[in-house]
């Protein structure tokens, strides 16, 4: 983690001067990162060609890959996720499994500290038809995880769609493989050295002439194993087992250079890592370059995208299944989380690298600081609650001290929920290049809550604690707008977020997200009735005034342009419909009880004072409950989407209890006075 601003700097400064290497799409080499790359629209259509890798970083590219670093100036680039199914790094039958399903999928779960399984296929000649190893194993596994996987799904859309493919190694015929494991025609690849490693030794011109062979066959689809680089800790220079990961990183790029030289120009190239190098969990390379042709638009020099991730420079294996037939003019038999590859064009080859960099760097660190930082926040939470109950013990001793301490606890509170917002907002400044991330990425959720609190806080509803949970609601929502509009979208390294390296969501926001709209929204909404309730409207109109802000929140919810949530909505319309019907006066059946915590007598008083003194606090429960229980059932990570929302509602509701005992304790005293009096005027 040292010094990540300085690896910026280096790896930038390499690739500034690197030498040029052979493009994959191409035999020549492609001119140095700075120069202006060709368009790709000169290119004569062509074949699409699968190059699938494993363990390589864009970290990695330096001017040792000199093929890897000319990428940079001639193809579109991106970061690639490839979180498979089980926990931990991403196997290569993971990945490849990813291409032919067009869905997470898994070989079978192995044991802690044993090598992934290879993939392989037999075949009796080169270019003749194979069938993979193992295949009735990967689709009982795919049927059993319960997640729609179906192995086999590319194969048997290309086959339908009268498109011939060609496999380049036992990787390669897993991802092209029907539905029966058969492939129509397979070359053997080159063989992995000890322990899955990509072996230096290997024939790379024997692989390369193996390529040109299967381009030559006249397959529409060509795809090639290159071998994956695994990290075993083996010493650089050892005299035998598994080569070093620099030595098998120089091996791949000199493959890839040879492999770039057997296919026509016309091709349309996708090189993709879809495998972890076993250490850790990262987000991997994929770079692409085609002409513009019936399947989809030029994919030149820029930055990978696609409307699965809604993020430049961010893109997921399970798009390269609709990006294949999409290119092909192939229908999607089933629907799939995936879509295909596009691209933003242009930008300096410097600045894609660091946005590329910053990506696998930034979700690396929020994978191992998001477990911490909700255990901080529920720490905090409950202090608040103790002092909650703290409070109520002591409303009848010193009234002064108890005041101040009460207005602390509750500005706290408040500072607390905008907690969540602010770790979005805190995206917006690099923290992940510092030498002491996860400091530097508290420090600056403190610094953009401060501000965030004050809003909440300071204006004309400050009176009243349902305004100003409604105002802290408000807040929230306009700090995601802000980060989904400014240059990070909403998910990808928020410390709450649906991080890709934990199997973050599959389209637009993540769960997390949807969570804080859900609960941001209603608190808004709830506010609104308030204001009108203490002016005295009707609740006919107090109705129709929360339904108003429940259409706008849903409608800015699910957007492409700001919220992308396809799923949110299906929550947030019943929720904000149970709130408008509580409004206007519908009794429901139930209602939830505030703070009923089993033996906290003291805090069980201050609900009752809160039910009695706030009579909408009620229904905004009732519809809060009705929101995460949806999400809960419909989101595709629900399980995070309640844990979320408390976090800004336990604050909150530790808020209005500060605000109401506060309050009633001031009336109660100043009735005890009046009461004081009467007498003596009597006298």
């Amino acid at each position: 983690m040292l010094a990540l601003a300085a690896c910026v700097m280096t790896v930038g400064t390499a690739v500034a001067a690197g030498a040029p290497g052979a493009s994959p799409a191409r035999a020549a080499a492609p001119p140095p990162v700075a120069a202006s790359p060709r368009p790709a629209a000169a290119r004569p259509a062509g074949p699409v060609v699968l190059l699938g890798t494993g363990g390589v970083r864009w970290d990695d590219v330096s001017a040792d890959t000199p093929t890897l670093n000319g990428l940079l100036a001639t193809d579109a680039v991106g970061a690639l996720d490839v979180r498979g199914v089980h926990d931990g790094p991403t196997c290569p039958v993971d990945g490849w499994l990813a291409v032919s399903a067009g869905r997470r999928a898994a070989d079978s779960p192995r044991p802690a500290g044993s090598p992934c399984r290879e993939p392989a296929a037999q075949g009796a000649t080169a270019g003749g038809p194979g069938t993979v190893t193992g295949w009735a194993g990967y689709r009982a596994r795919a049927a059993a995880d319960g997640r729609d996987a179906d192995p086999g799904l590319l194969g048997a859309a290309l086959a339908a769609g009268g498109r011939r493919v060609a496999a380049v190694g036992g990787g390669a015929a897993l991802a092209v493989a029907d539905r029966d494991g058969r492939v129509p025609a397979v070359w053997a690849g080159l063989p992995a050295g000890p322990e899955g490693t990509l072996d230096p030794g290997g024939d790379a011109v024997d692989l390369s002439r193996q390529v040109r062979a299967a381009v030559a066959s006249g397959a529409d689809l060509v795809a090639v194993d290159l071998g994956t680089v695994r990290d075993v800790g083996a010493p650089d220079g050892a005299a035998d087992g598994p080569a070093s990961r620099a030595e098998q990183l120089t091996a791949l790029d000199t493959r890839l250079g040879l492999v770039g030289g057997a296919l026509p120009d016309g091709a349309t190239v996708v090189l993709a890592s879809l495998a972890d190098d076993g250490r850790a969990a990262h987000l991997q390379v994929v770079a692409a370059h085609a002409p513009r042709s019936a399947g989809g638009p030029a994919l030149g020099t820029g930055l990978l995208t696609s409307r699965s991730t809604r993020e430049d420079g961010l893109v997921r294996s399970t798009d390269l299944l609709p990006t294949v037939l999409s290119r092909l003019g192939v229908g999607l038999p089933d629907p799939v989380p995936g879509a295909p590859l596009a691209a933003d064009l242009g930008g300096d080859a410097l600045d894609r690298l660091q946005r590329v960099g910053d990506l696998d760097r930034a979700t690396g660190l929020v994978d191992r600081l998001a477990v911490p930082f909700v255990l901080v926040m529920a720490l905090l939470e409950a202090l608040l609650l103790a002092g909650t109950a703290l409070g109520a013990r002591a409303v009848r001793v010193r009234p002064v001290p108890r005041h101040r301490a009460l207005t602390l606890l509750r500005v706290a509170a408040v500072g607390a929920a905008l907690v969540p917002a602010a770790a979005y907002l805190a995206d917006l400044w690099p923290w992940w290049r510092t030498p002491a991330p996860g400091a530097a990425l508290g420090f600056v959720v403190v610094v953009a809550a401060l501000p965030l609190t004050l809003v909440a806080l300071a204006g004309p509803w400050h009176r009243h604690p349902l305004q100003v949970a409604g105002a802290t609601g408000g807040v929230t929502l306009v700090a995601l707008g802000v980060a989904a509009r400014t240059g990070w979208r909403l998910s990808p390294i928020a410390a709450i977020g649906g991080q890709p390296l934990v199997g973050g969501a599959a389209e637009g926001s993540g769960d997390p997200t949807s969570a804080l709209v859900a609960t941001g929204g209603i608190l808004a909404a709830l506010a609104v009735a308030d204001v009108l309730r203490r002016r005295g409207a009707s609740p006919a109109r107090q109705a129709v005034a929360v339904a108003t802000v429940g259409l706008a929140v849903t409608v800015l919810d699910a957007v492409p342009w700001l919220g992308d949530d396809g799923r949110g909505p299906w929550a947030l319309v019943p929720a904000f419909g149970v709130l408008a019907l509580q409004v206007a006066g519908v009794r429901l059946p139930r209602r939830p009880s505030f703070l009923r915590l089993p033996g906290v007598s003291r805090v069980e008083a201050v609900g009752a004072t809160a039910r009695r003194r706030e009579p909408l606090l009620l229904p905004g429960l009732a519809a809060l409950g009705v929101a995460l229980f949806v999400g809960l059932v419909t989101q595709d990570g629900g399980t995070a989407v309640p844990p979320v929302a408390l976090l800004v509602l336990v604050p909150l509701l530790v808020a209005v209890g500060a605000h109401v005992l506060d309050a009633d304790e001031l009336e109660r005293r100043e009735a005890a006075a009046l009461a004081a009096l009467r007498p003596a005027r009597r006298r």
